[in-house]
This record gives structure tokens, C-alpha cells and sequence, in this order.
């Protein structure tokens, strides 16, 4: 599910997984996982930088088989892991509209809820990301969704 309450800076996405929390974590934080569900059919996943910890840089690329790249980078707060992920966003299309990112994992009876909350700057900015990248973040979550049951 995903709100973007009208008039406010922030969205929030939640869906539930059936796998445990250190499984979902997990697939947030190894770049060797993250590939294989962020992105959908015909394109590709570039892990460019990638140091989960307190400061520590993390970025990727889409590309698609045209020759095409999205960069998105960040930096985490805190250090990363299955309580909590918090960090910062940005699409490079739009250096300047950073946003902060809390990723939450709550576990009950074996599946995993993750509550993500992205803050930005303007509501401008947050209407823009809202319409340009929530479909694909939704269609990734079916990908992990999968992944999931395949991991131990």
C-alpha cells in the first residue's frame, strides 16, 4: 500500500512478506540480492557503491537496453540492519530533491511488514517521485517477494 497524503512532504509504503524479518533486511542490505529484485524485465541493476553502515555511501544504476541510466545514491544514518534501515535518496535526475528514508521491518508469525516512510523536501518533490518511480518500487516488491522463498 502506498499513502501520499495530499498537501504533506512524505509517502509511506507498506507490505507484508511472508519470510522473517532477517530475510527482508537482508535483501535491502547485500548488493549480491539487490539486483535481482530491484528492478524489472529489461533492465539491469548496477550496484555502484555500497557500504551498509553509519556514513556510510550507497548508490546503483538502472539501465535498460538502450544505452539508458537512472543513478540513484545515498548515505545511510545509523547503522543498517534488521531493526531498521535510515537513509538518505537521491534520483540524480533531480540532484537537489534528496529525501530521508526510514525503513522499518516488524515480524509477527513469520512474516515481515516493512513500513517505509521517505520524507522530501518540497511536496513538489515528493508528487514527482510519487508518479515517476511507486510503480516500479511495487513491482520490485513482488520480485523480492519471491526471492524471499528462495532464501534460507
Amino acid at each position: 500500500m502506498v499513502d501520499a497524503p495530499e498537501g504533506q512532504r512524505f509517502l509511506t509504503i507498506t507490505r507484508t512478506f511472508d519470510a522473517p524479518a532477517a530475510l527482508v533486511a537482508r535483501a535491502h542490505l547485500d548488493p549480491d540480492l539487490m539486483p535481482q529484485w530491484m528492478v524489472g524485465p529489461g533492465y539491469e541493476t548496477v550496484i555502484t557503491d555500497f557500504e551498509a553502515r553509519h556514513g556510510g555511501k550507497w548508490g546503483f544504476l538502472h539501465k535498460d537496453g538502450a544505452g539508458n541510466e537512472w543513478e540513484f545514491r545515498g548515505i545511510f544514518h545509523g547503522d543498517p540492519s534488521v531493526d531498521g534501515i535510515i537513509r538518505t535518496f537521491a534520483f540524480q535526475m533531480f540532484p537537489n530533491d534528496v529525501c530521508l528514508e526510514s525503513l522499518m521491518f516488524s515480524e509477527e508469525n513469520g512474516e515481515t511488514t516493512l513500513h517505509a516512510v521517505s520524507v522530501f523536501l518540497t511536496q513538489e518533490a515528493r508528487d514527482g517521485m510519487a508518479e515517476s518511480m511507486v510503480d516500479g518500487v511495487l513491482e520490485g516488491f513482488d520480485r523480492l517477494d519471491a526471492l524471499l522463498q528462495t532464501l534460507e
